[in-house]
């Protein structure tokens, strides 16, 4: 008799033991699913404003602007990298007390989680790169327009006649020059504005 209550008393807290953890594990699965959403509300904000259309400025301005503007949002993402992790982690944790539905669940949550992470931080990396190779189109078309100025006015100097007559033909010449300059300029700034928006 003694041995037979020595053994009910060995098993019988085992159930309320189970339950105890059960319900434990069911407590931070429910705050690591609100942890988890309120997380995954800010990454399909950010995905929103990535889907808007974002084109992409020729004026080294209106870049540096966009420049500064984006290190906000790239510096956003590497503060919210450790509460990622955090996150990724505990439902990893879960996942190993967790069964049956809450256990699919959970899976499906942690899947999602990583993957809008991943497209956020994409997307970022991406619209980072085309501002930084736009800016440095816009650098080197200033830098080959500056040095064929140089070289015009120099060459304009170095040629310049005495008589009045030639002086007021060459001055003609330069002003249709400078016309047909600007405009090839024009053209070269709109081919540089289409090529930084479609690429």
């Amino acid at each position: 008799m003694y041995s037979v209550i020595n053994y009910l008393t060995l098993i019988l807290p085992l159930p309320g033991k189970r339950i105890r953890q059960l319900n434990s594990a069911f407590v931070s699965s429910q705050q690591f699913h609100q942890t988890s959403k309120d997380f995954q509300d800010w990454l399909d904000q950010k995905l929103q404003e990535q889907a808007e259309p974002q084109s992409i400025s020729a004026e080294a301005e209106t870049l540096r602007q966009n420049l500064k503007e984006h290190s906000l949002i790239q510096r956003a993402l590497s503060e919210h990298e450790e509460p990622y992790n955090t996150i990724v982690k505990e439902g990893e944790t879960l996942l190993q007390s967790t069964e049956g539905a809450e256990k699919v669940a959970l899976q499906g949550q942690l899947s999602a989680l990583r993957s809008q992470w991943e497209e956020v931080k994409r997307g970022a990396a991406e619209h980072a790169e085309k501002l930084n190779t736009a800016m440095e189109r816009v650098q080197k078309y200033k830098e080959h327009a500056e040095n064929l100025k140089t070289q015009s006015e120099t060459e304009y100097k170095r040629d310049l006649p005495t008589d009045p007559v030639i002086v007021k033909e060459r001055e003609r010449e330069r002003e249709s020059d400078r016309k047909w300059n600007l405009e090839v300029s024009l053209h070269f700034c709109f081919c540089l504005q289409h090529v930084c928006n479609v690429g």
